[in-house]
């Protein structure tokens, strides 16, 4: 689904930021060269996506370092953002992930549209629910089944891009709007 939703963006000219899962990356690597191409901005996710609560320093860093491999070897840039597996977080982890140098970025708005909704339900949630400066988390793919079916997002994203247009925002990725320049 990643090429339906990276081909939206484009009709739209639309950047976004994807936080792609390592294990994801080896299966499609075609995939981040074409985020690049396109200016997205990539985040890391973790490798497998598994929880970072109660995990040794030397695994939070083998996920983090394993994926940043992966999307470098893909074709990507070292990755700068991270977001937490589940968006569960602990002290411990934070602090050792700031200390790898990345920015933990998190969401506001998330229609729970891996949990099968259908695509009007995406939308209107999104639509009622954003303000000014929110991060609206959608996927693309989930965890490390091979075959999610993202059927429903991908029908949502050109109705959510125009609702949000036509409501006046500017949809921006998380590199222009944290450093301005991220992925130019």
């Amino acid at each position: 689904y990643t090429s339906q939703v990276l081909r939206i963006l484009s009709d739209f000219g639309v950047r976004a930021t994807f936080f792609p899962i390592g294990i994801n990356i080896e299966r499609a690597p075609e995939m981040i060269a074409e985020m690049e191409r396109e200016r997205h901005t990539i985040g890391n996710h973790s490798y497998d996506h598994q929880t970072f609560i109660f995990r040794s320093r030397n695994f939070i860093e083998m996920e983090l370092r394993r994926t940043e491999e992966a999307i470098i070897k893909a074709g990507g840039k070292k990755p700068t953002l991270f977001r937490f597996p589940h968006g569960f977080k602990s002290f411990r982890a934070i602090q050792i992930i700031k200390e790898m140098g990345y920015k933990i970025i998190s969401w506001n708005i998330m229609p729970g549209d891996w949990l099968g909704l259908m695509s009007d339900e995406i939308v209107d949630y999104i639509i009622k629910n954003t303000k000014d400066g929110d991060i609206i988390l959608l996927h693309d793919g989930h965890d490390t089944r091979p075959d999610p079916d993202r059927t429903q997002t991908v029908k949502a994203l050109p109705h959510i891009i125009e609702g949000l247009l036509d409501r006046g925002f500017s949809l921006k990725c998380l590199g222009e709007v944290l450093n301005g320049r991220e992925n130019e």
